[in-house]
């Protein structure tokens, strides 16, 4: 495709279009462009005498359209790094990623002010314009919007409603007389935690704890079987069980191998230490009297693993 040089000295020089516009027009690469440039011995211009047109006020009016330097740099048809380099040169501050964010939001100044100085709360105006209570205190910060006290806000009839409700709340179940004896029954004797104590009785949890400071009713610590939390016996993951006892001399945190008691009570004594309770099947949830078998030494114990591989073990040193 051949180009002739009027045309070419009609769009650069004449009416100063960039190279990358010239290129998409005449359906030319850059590398082609330049080369008909050459061949013509047409100087080429230094991109800033190409924009020596646009104005400060230019760039202002399009950058704050937009607040977004590629759409503005497209509508001035310059290049992005160009636009940003003279933005800072004529001191136009470039917007912030949340400031930009809290643009697409269309709530306006004036909203927020007229229901804030109602007495309306942060909480309140995110509910009424369905976005998060970050995004409004952003907002306020945003517009510059002072944010006002405590003593100020109890002035507000909205605030004093709100409080006033809550009290009525728990002064229908709070103002009830509740005996000592039923407290009691259901602390002490049934042993039922507080939390279930407050909804059963439709009390607050403080206002339990009051009546409790009251009667002189002491906290109690509960552990093991007492406490409301015990799940029972535990499992390992080989599938040994352990029982809680926490009196027994091979307790560990308060529980001890099922295998070791059912041993005890097969010989009717304790079992020694360097003594091993043995699964003669290799099953180590396997319990029974017939399956367990009691060993010296541990090495004897890892030398009839090694040989047989924990299964239908036979061992030879079995105390009686």
């Amino acid at each position: 495709m051949n180009i002739s040089k009027e045309i070419l000295e009609e769009l650069y020089c004449n009416q100063d279009i960039p190279v990358k516009n010239i290129c998409i027009k005449l359906k030319l690469s850059e590398q082609g462009m330049y080369k008909y440039l050459r061949k013509y011995n047409i100087s080429l211009k230094h991109p800033i005498s190409l924009n020596k047109h646009i104005t400060k006020e230019d760039i202002k009016r399009t950058y704050n359209e937009t607040w977004n330097i590629r759409k503005a740099a497209k509508s001035l048809n310059v290049s992005e790094s160009w636009l940003s380099r003279h933005m800072k040169k004529e001191n136009i501050k470039i917007k912030t990623h949340t400031e930009r964010k809290l643009k697409r939001i269309n709530i306006t100044k004036e909203q927020i002010k007229n229901l804030y100085n109602k007495g309306y709360s942060s909480n309140d105006m995110a509910k009424k314009f369905n976005v998060g209570d970050y995004k409004i205190l952003s907002l306020m910060k945003f517009y510059n919007i002072k944010r006002r006290t405590r003593k100020e806000t109890s002035k507000f009839k909205i605030f004093q409603e709100k409080n006033t409700r809550k009290r009525n709340k728990y002064r229908k179940f709070n103002n009830r007389d509740i005996k000592k004896e039923t407290l009691v029954d259901l602390y002490c004797d049934k042993k039922i935690i507080k939390k279930e104590i407050s909804k059963e009785l439709n009390i607050s949890s403080g206002h339990l704890n009051k009546l409790m400071k009251k009667y002189n009713i002491k906290n109690i610590i509960r552990t093991g079987l007492d406490s409301p939390f015990f799940k029972g016996d535990k499992f390992e993951r080989d599938g040994r069980k352990r029982i809680w006892m926490p009196k027994h001399h091979r307790a560990c945190g308060g529980y001890v191998f099922n295998q070791i008691v059912v041993m005890e009570n097969m010989l009717g004594r304790k079992i020694k230490k360097g003594e091993i309770t043995h699964h003669k099947n290799g099953i180590a949830s396997d319990d029974r009297p017939e399956n367990l078998q009691l060993i010296k030494s541990r090495s004897e114990h890892s030398r009839l693993h090694a040989l047989f591989g924990g299964k239908n073990v036979k061992g030879d040193e079995i105390i009686k």
